[in-house]
């Protein structure tokens, strides 16, 4: 019931004061996920809490056009436009039928694309910035302390609490793990210990990175740091090799010899793992799971995906899309497809797996098109490394699994802040201007001449 009040006083307090309801339902989201429903009945489209409140926040805001501040339009308006287009026609072609593709397309238009449109726009000078920092902080000291429980009593009541809200059992999703090799796996608030992990490492990055590039910016103090190492210990209780990895190739951006706060950094690292490792703090199981990632041999006692398992699933995959090469076979394929094929694939880890079944030749442009926005296009053209580091690991970690659970506004809101305080960006004047205008590219170089 308290999701339900919590969303009813958020939607009366819009009409009040829109950007400072707007702050907090995006706090709120961190709590929210598919279990949460409105409309949960059998054989009828489920409506989520998560999605029918952003739907109302996404309708307000566009019927109010005063909301919109930034200097450009959001530099990844072109992916979002294609990743649309390509599940759009997946809901009209998708072998399960318009019916049961329709609500997954309505979550990708406003939970996907339509939520971080607003972020961009809404989020625009210091204060904002900070004041939504401020909000997060807080959530995310409530998901530590709350794993910090949920690891000690080895269950997550608020998990199978939310549950409980699914009238619709098939519909139900259940992300918490048996205890194995691995131990105990944490996640918290979240959906899943994957999104869990991702989540908490941003916090930690945004951090960081304000401390040594942007501290002139973000208002960063004591308790943030903190909250900082509250988050990195709750990352390594995931047990997931994929959080690993996403904390440590964003952690390669915090590398400047140049800038001395980095150096403060390093000697705090130093001296947190000679703590924790000479009175013997970290489960022997997170050890065995950061080597899994290199061995072979101690992955396989680990469980979980391996290299011959993902070749397995590509192939699969392959001979999927062999059905219907350029648009895929939906979303819900695989709720009236079973066979050895769908079996094969398992859980679909990995952005390139869902992209090739579901979405087709246009899905896999989508993602190709989307990763070379992140990774090349925008940190070049805003010559943030801070930005490439960031989306590299977001990048690479949606390549080896799935990322369920991971809260994307927050992600967007820290790839904002980076674009936003970039030297290009602050050089724009006060009138407004194209994505395509703000990246410079060839085509329009020609239109000008034109």
């Amino acid at each position: 019931m308290i999701f339900y009040i919590v969303g009813a006083f958020l939607v009366l307090y819009s009409f009040f004061d829109y950007k400072k309801s707007f702050f907090l339902f995006v706090g709120f989201k961190f709590f929210l996920n598919g279990n949460i429903t409105l409309v949960s009945i059998p054989g009828v489209p489920q409506l989520s809490l998560d999605l029918f409140l952003t739907g109302f926040y996404s309708l307000f805001y566009y019927s109010k056009k005063q909301f919109r501040k930034a200097k450009i339009s959001f530099p990844l308006v072109t992916p979002c436009l294609i990743y649309s287009i390509s599940n759009f026609l997946s809901m009209l072609f998708g072998i399960a039928g318009i019916g049961n593709e329709f609500s997954n397309f309505l979550k990708v238009l406003f939970l996907d694309c339509l939520m971080i449109f607003m972020i961009w726009e809404i989020i625009e000078d210091k204060n904002d910035f900070q004041d939504l920092f401020e909000i997060v902080t807080v959530v995310i000291l409530i998901s530590c302390l709350y794993g910090f429980f949920e690891y000690f009593i080895q269950s997550n009541p608020l998990s199978l609490y939310e549950m409980s809200l699914n009238g619709d059992s098939s519909k139900i999703a259940n992300n918490l793990y048996e205890i194995n090799a691995r131990g105990y796996r944490i996640n918290s608030i979240f959906e899943h210990c994957i999104g869990a992990g991702i989540t908490w490492a941003t916090y930690a990055l945004f951090v960081l990175y304000g401390f040594i590039y942007y501290k002139n910016i973000i208002n960063i103090k004591t308790y943030h740091y903190v909250v900082t190492v509250l988050a990195i210990i709750c990352v390594f209780l995931t047990k997931m090799r994929s959080t690993f990895i996403f904390l440590a190739i964003g952690s390669l951006g915090l590398i400047n010899v140049k800038k001395k706060r980095f150096y403060s950094i390093v000697i705090a690292v130093a001296f947190f793992l000679f703590v924790v490792f000479s009175n013997g703090l970290v489960p022997e199981e997170v050890i065995k799971i950061i080597n899994s990632i290199t061995n072979n041999e101690i992955q396989s006692e680990m469980s979980g995906s391996s290299l011959e398992m993902r070749m397995d699933q590509f192939s699969a995959a392959f001979e999927i899309l062999k059905i219907n090469p350029i648009l895929g076979l939906g979303d819900k394929f695989q709720s009236v497809m079973k066979n050895d094929l769908t079996q094969r694939l398992w859980g679909s880890e990995s952005v390139w797996l869902m992209a090739i079944t579901r979405k087709g030749v246009i899905g896999i442009i989508a993602v190709v098109v989307q990763f070379y926005y992140m990774i090349i296009k925008i940190p070049k053209s805003c010559k943030c490394k801070s930005l490439f580091w960031l989306s590299l690991a977001y990048c690479v970690t949606y390549t080896v699994t799935s990322i369920p659970g991971t809260v994307m506004c927050w992600f967007y809101f820290v790839f904002s802040f980076f674009v936003k305080n970039s030297d290009r960006y602050n050089g724009l004047n006060s009138n407004r201007v194209d994505e395509w205008r703000f990246l410079e590219t060839k085509i329009i170089h020609r239109k000008k001449v034109w």
